[in-house]
């Protein structure tokens, strides 16, 4: 096969090349790479088996493609079912192991841009909710943050960062007394789903703002209202927990935060919880972080949370979270 450079346009969707490899058997769809902002160049048509194509990127350490507008739309809604199957036959099964990794990543990666586009169908929310479940298998079965390098490697960045911080967040809650695994996976959603609107750059200028809200974008800076708002479409599906969470998770206890500024006074436990993770997750698997001093920079940055949370709720959240690595459970 021959490499086609195919004029540039709007019409492009960017995909993880292993949501693909794991959903995309059955498919045919012409596989593209981008050379610039103004070029793509088809690497697969739809005759070839673009399987081992993927593999042969994948090897050179390529780990995003892009599809035509038309292929990515009719792939992420078709291949919902297919999602559903493989978690569900993993996820209620007690005595079965966590689905792996890669799975749960790829999952999410068509769960995002399911729900950017407000595909809130009936499918969508069953891939919402086998994806909860086994990211809150995966957590309860597994120390994550002891692998941030593995899962890092194996799955999005996104994802990676979404798994840390809905286990520490559910290692805070089992610190207090309404502690369950409902509030779990309703805390886990949460996190899965808080930041799908962001592109890396948003990340990036969330990271190199400092999250200073006089410095983000428009769409950055109310991402959370306008995500919550979407979910709050199928509320019946969606807690109004999940919602809150979603809405409230970049506020502050000064309420210096974004988008309301809401302050101590006005956020709620769960919410504190999730946002005092957040952070800790944040600040620990930074550009510095090294393995080999895993457990020293965990107590540094529980100090430095304990002395960043000091009001309210979220001076309990920072408690419980100190009182969880004295336990040993975050080494």
């Amino acid at each position: 096969m021959t490499d086609e450079i195919v004029p540039a346009a709007s019409a492009y969707q960017k995909i993880r090349i292993d949501a693909l490899i794991t959903f995309g058997g059955h498919y045919h769809l012409e596989i593209y790479l981008r050379l610039s902002e103004e070029k793509f160049v088809k690497v697969s048509h739809k005759t070839d088996n673009f399987e081992s194509v993927l593999e042969k990127y994948k090897n050179r350490g390529v780990t995003e493609v892009y599809l035509t507008q038309a292929d990515y739309d009719s792939f992420t809604t078709s291949v919902r079912q297919t999602i559903i199957s493989h978690l569900k036959s993993t996820v209620t099964e007690p005595s079965t192991p966590p689905p792996a990794i890669e799975l749960l990543s790829g999952a999410h990666d068509i769960l995002k841009s399911l729900i950017v586009r407000e595909n809130l169908e009936e499918d969508t929310l069953g891939v919402a909710q086998a994806l909860t479940l086994g990211t809150v298998k995966t957590i309860r079965h597994s120390n994550v943050l002891g692998k941030f390098a593995e899962f890092k490697k194996k799955c999005s960045r996104e994802f990676t960062y979404s798994l840390m911080t809905a286990q520490v967040a559910c290692l805070i809650i089992d610190q207090f007394n309404w502690a369950n695994e409902a509030v779990k996976e309703k805390v886990a959603l949460a996190a899965l789903l808080c930041d799908v609107e962001l592109l890396p750059e948003d990340f990036d200028l969330l990271k190199d703002s400092g999250y200073s809200k006089d410095k983000l974008t428009k769409k950055v800076m109310f991402h959370p209202v306008e995500t919550a708002a979407t979910l709050a479409r199928e509320s019946k599906f969606f807690s109004q927990e999940t919602i809150t969470i979603v809405e409230q998770h970049h506020e502050l206890p000064s309420g210096g935060g974004f988008p309301k500024g809401l302050n101590y006074q006005r956020v709620t436990q769960l919410t504190a919880i999730y946002i005092v993770a957040h952070s800790f997750v944040d600040q620990m698997f930074d550009k510095t972080y090294r393995e080999d001093s895993h457990a020293e920079r965990c107590r540094i940055v529980i100090d430095q949370i304990k002395n960043q949370f000091v009001s309210g709720v979220y001076r309990k959240a920072g408690e419980a979270l100190a009182t969880v690595f004295g336990q040993g459970k975050m080494v």
